[in-house]
């Protein structure tokens, strides 16, 4: 699982198996609604040198950290992915500007919501899908006397922020006793060295005040995730309008 946080933020899943990496993305990367809060769900698959090539560039553009989730059956999780790239369709009307892997390897799946179906919540759906037991929660032991009564309530950890998304992370990653999550950002740095040069984006102003806005919305758990393509989302559209695009 990768996490990025600049501007709105981004996460996704990539799957290796048999020495062949697969990556999985999901976003807002087609037609928009109004204000951008609903639009063309886009499912891109990217394997092979154009994986490796993504790796990098969130790596050493976007600062990506990388989650290992070890409870997660990878052939599940393809299989779900599958099925819903399979059963998408071309995109229709991008606009000149939209990046080759969207048009080579981009499927609409569905309608991007804001609060239902965005980055975020296709990636937690995934690793769900892959039989992970990381959002689970269950609360609570209760010791009455000498007997123990145990009280459970079970449930699912639900995400729409990036930033929250992988502020769980890394909580998790502290539990060593059971290695479920294991940061390997370092490893994948190691295997895939920064060769091309890639510096990391510069922030303008307005993509620093919405980073803050963002991570003053994660520790709340306010919905604001959007696509990672768009590097700004419908928050940096009310409050700078067309002065986002391109920086």
């Amino acid at each position: 699982m990768w996490t990025e946080r600049v501007g709105s933020g981004h996460s996704y899943v990539s799957l290796h198996k048999n020495n062949q990496i697969t990556v999985y993305t999901y976003g807002r990367f087609g037609r928009t609604g109004t204000l951008g809060i609903v639009g063309d769900g886009i499912l891109i698959r990217l394997i092979g040198e154009d994986a490796r090539n993504y790796y990098r560039h969130e790596l050493y553009k976007m600062n990506a950290r990388v989650f290992a989730i070890n409870d997660a059956n990878i052939q599940q999780v393809e299989a779900h992915f599958m099925v819903l790239w399979r059963d998408g369709s071309s995109p229709v009307g991008l606009s000149p500007n939209v990046g080759d892997a969207t048009k080579k390897y981009g499927h609409t799946i569905n309608i991007y919501d804001l609060s239902t179906s965005n980055c975020t919540t296709q990636t937690v759906n995934a690793i769900k899908a892959g039989g992970s037991k990381v959002f689970e929660k269950e609360l609570s032991s209760v010791r009455s006397g000498y007997s123990l009564a145990r009280y459970i309530v079970t449930g699912q950890e639900s995400f729409v922020v990036p930033a929250s998304l992988e502020d769980y992370m890394v909580g998790k990653k502290q539990d060593l006793s059971s290695l479920v999550v294991v940061e390997v950002t370092g490893l994948f740095k190691e295997q895939y060295p920064n060769v091309t040069g890639v510096t990391p984006m510069e922030k303008s102003k307005s993509r620093t005040l919405f980073e803050a806005a963002s991570g003053a919305a994660s520790m709340v758990g306010y919905h604001t995730d959007f696509s990672g393509e768009e590097t700004m989302g419908i928050i940096g559209q009310l409050l700078y309008g067309d002065e986002i695009n391109g920086n």
